[in-house]
């Protein structure tokens, strides 16, 4: 892992965790000794899942992704539902 952001949402709380090269993980840590891997994405066309963040835009969860270098970008999930953004 390279990166995590951990937030509250929907009562439990989760972890966005940025793997590098294995794009990013949704991951319920509410009981850290059962973790569940909710949902892993691999952005279209973006080589480094670098950095995260989640904010809220309308009350509406959003998750902004970054990756990493010269050509770098911000990519915008709706994680309103955490197993399909």
């Amino acid at each position: 892992a390279h990166d995590v952001h951990v937030t509250r949402q929907a009562g439990r709380t989760i972890a966005f965790l940025n793997s590098l090269t294995s794009g990013f993980f949704i991951l319920d840590v509410s009981d850290p000794a059962a973790i569940e891997v909710l949902n892993q994405a691999v952005p279209d066309g973006t080589p480094f899942s670098h950095s995260g963040w989640v904010t809220q835009l309308r009350g509406r969860p959003l998750y902004l992704h970054g990756d990493e270098g010269a050509d770098g970008r911000l990519a915008l999930y709706d994680v309103s539902d955490l197993e399909a953004p």
